[in-house]
């Protein structure tokens, strides 16, 4: 009886370890994307790069402080995240406008994201088809 309860015990602790192993991962994702779209959002470049995939990092960077000078992000909202082992897909809506317009636009972006030593990065956006 007593190895039957220890048995039982232990497959618990190891149930809920694993439950939240995979709760934590989908925080630590979400928490990389909120602090990369608000890094976005109040145009600091360099604060939003290092959430990028280190061989994009360059590249990004450059077509990001361009894009950060003519927009202006007022909003975004997480919308859906999926895992798939160390891949993602994220669908994120973001409002904003032209520096020199008043007219806000919306767009839903398709983002790719994976995890690497449990960091998880920005891989490359696209429009969704909706938008």
């Amino acid at each position: 009886m007593k190895l039957t309860a220890f048995i039982l015990a232990l497959s618990g602790l190891l149930l809920l370890t694993a439950c939240s192993a995979t709760l934590d991962d989908g925080q630590t994702l979400r928490n990389s994307v909120v602090s990369f779209h608000e890094a976005l959002r109040w145009h600091d470049a360099d604060k939003a790069t290092v959430l990028v995939e280190p061989k994009e990092r360059e590249a990004f960077y450059k077509a990001m402080k361009g894009r950060l000078d003519k927009e202006k992000i007022i909003s975004y909202e997480v919308r859906d995240v999926s895992i798939k082992e160390s891949e993602a897909r994220v669908l994120v809506d973001i409002k904003s406008y032209a520096q020199n317009s008043l007219v806000v636009n919306t767009r839903t972006e398709v983002q790719a994201w994976i995890e690497d030593s449990g960091a998880w990065y920005f891989v490359e956006s696209r429009l969704a088809a909706d938008s």
